[in-house]
């Protein structure tokens, strides 16, 4: 069917609402379900997964548009979350943000000896990490080399920094199962660790000061 100009711009611009909603409802769903139970979504993370993985649809990456990822990160001595939201200019770069928490913290007993009447105290590492000791946060840039290396068009892999706590990198990997759905891993690796020296307590893992890894889900629109 023939449509004039101006209602085929009327209607890319509905389609482009209807996919905005569908978006931010999917996104609104899966931060309720990671607010009221944690440890639900942990469970059934990987099950997702290898169902999604049975699926036979085709999806691809749209470049002009927003990635929202929540997954699980793993490192020395801890285990959380993270939030990460990107924006891409184009096929090559895209700028973002992202926010980590440390909830699980490694059980271990530290002595400490008073430096003035010499009493020796000991204390749990889990009871004495602060909040900023746990938590991350940080702008990023990163370069995606699908048209460089002429990968598959579900598959997104990328490199580049980060600034926040620390100075650092990260590179990864995202794989499509749909339009606006799929799994990534990264890993990211302080170079210049605590600029801001937020946490100058015990901070006994030197949490985020290390190298984490991340695995969850992303939702693009």
């Amino acid at each position: 069917m023939h449509l004039p100009s101006d209602d085929k711009f009327l209607l890319m611009r509905f389609k482009k609402i209807l996919r905005n909603i569908r978006f931010h409802f999917k996104v609104s769903t899966i931060v309720l379900v990671l607010q009221t139970n944690q440890t639900l979504f942990m469970k059934h993370l990987y099950a997702a997964i290898l169902i999604l993985m049975t699926s036979t649809g085709f999806a691809q990456f749209y470049f002009d548009e927003s990635v929202v990822s929540v997954g699980a990160t793993f490192q020395d001595g801890g285990t959380g979350i993270q939030f990460i939201s990107d924006t891409s200019f184009n096929d090559y770069v895209s700028v973002g943000g992202s926010v980590g928490y440390v909830f699980s913290v490694d059980q271990a007993q530290v002595k400490e000896v008073d430096p003035y009447d010499g009493t020796v105290t000991y204390y749990d590492v889990a009871d004495s990490e602060t909040f900023l000791e746990r938590m991350d946060f940080n702008l990023r840039l990163n370069v995606h080399f699908n048209e460089i290396a002429k990968l598959p068009e579900n598959l997104d892999v990328y490199a580049g920094g980060n600034f926040g706590r620390n100075i650092g990198s990260q590179v990864g990997v995202r794989y499509a199962f749909a339009d606006w759905f799929g799994v990534y891993g990264e890993a990211v690796i302080p170079i210049v660790k605590n600029i801001f020296k937020l946490t100058e307590g015990a901070n006994y893992y030197k949490l985020y000061e290390q190298p984490v890894i991340g695995i969850g889900v992303f939702f693009s629109n």
